[in-house]
């Protein structure tokens, strides 16, 4: 509705500037015409000027102007990707590993040995398909991964944890449910720019029966899994917010994480 209002000021105003230069020019043998046309016209400009100043302000205020130190961390962050991803660099410091693990299958794992105190596996370039299914057993298209960073040392231990993990899914998520539901019912129950609601048939039961995975995180201690729900009546306003269930190899008990981000 906020939008709404701004689009609608912002064309009358850009009209209202239009039709006084539409009568300034069809009354130019008018002299009295034409003399307030123009001022009417000197306090349109003036009007916009002060709230393109005051715009302006506003977004100096939330986005600052870049400090020399910060330009220069940037140009240094940049060089840094494209020397990451040169030929050159894979070809000194990135390999290919194959890892096979009785309960995923084999797998293809990218080992970046840059810092040869920490070798890390920073990616699963093939394989390893069970681990992108089998979580709740909900999916039947594969979830993506959003990001791999293990130890190479850890490994072993990694893929152990979360066989236990996977194969407990289903109590896991059971003890996640109730959570899901009350956060996703808080989100829309509060007021934001669109007017979308849930669906008349969500409710627990739904929630259990239709979640799903999208995408995985896995690091040395903890696993996170992106979960997905067609719970608005406009699907586009399910993006408007996250749900992550993440589990520690350790306690292989689950935490979960709501964030709107709209």
């Amino acid at each position: 509705m906020k939008y709404f209002f701004k689009v609608l000021f912002w064309t009358i105003w850009l009209t209202l500037c239009l039709i006084l230069n539409g009568v300034l020019f069809s009354s130019f043998d008018d002299k009295e015409m034409v003399e307030v046309c123009l001022v009417f016209l000197v306090v349109w400009w003036v009007i916009t000027l002060i709230i393109a100043l005051v715009k302006w302000k506003k977004y100096r205020k939330e986005n600052p102007a870049l400090t020399k130190e910060q330009k220069n961390n940037i140009k240094q962050a940049n060089k840094e990707i494209k020397y990451r991803n040169s030929v050159e660099y894979k070809q000194k410091y990135l390999s290919e590993v194959e890892i096979e693990n009785s309960y995923f299958g084999k797998g293809i794992l990218l080992k970046n040995s840059e810092n040869p105190e920490n070798i890390y596996y920073t990616d699963i370039k093939s394989g390893f398909d069970k681990m992108f299914t089998l979580f709740g057993n909900k999916n039947d298209t594969p979830y993506d991964l959003y990001e791999f960073l293990i130890k190479a040392d850890n490994i072993n231990y990694v893929l152990d944890s979360l066989e236990k993990i996977y194969k407990d899914s289903k109590n896991i998520m059971e003890k996640c449910y109730v959570e899901i539901y009350n956060k996703i019912v808080e989100f829309f129950e509060n007021p934001f720019e669109n007017t979308s609601t849930l669906k008349k048939d969500f409710c627990l039961e739904y929630l259990k029966e239709n979640w799903y995975v999208h995408g995985i995180q896995i690091y040395d201690d903890v696993v996170n899994f992106n979960i997905g729900i067609d719970a608005a009546t406009n699907h586009e306003d399910d993006s408007c917010y996250e749900i992550i269930v993440s589990v520690g190899y350790n306690t292989q008990e689950a935490e979960v994480t709501f964030n709107a981000s709209w």
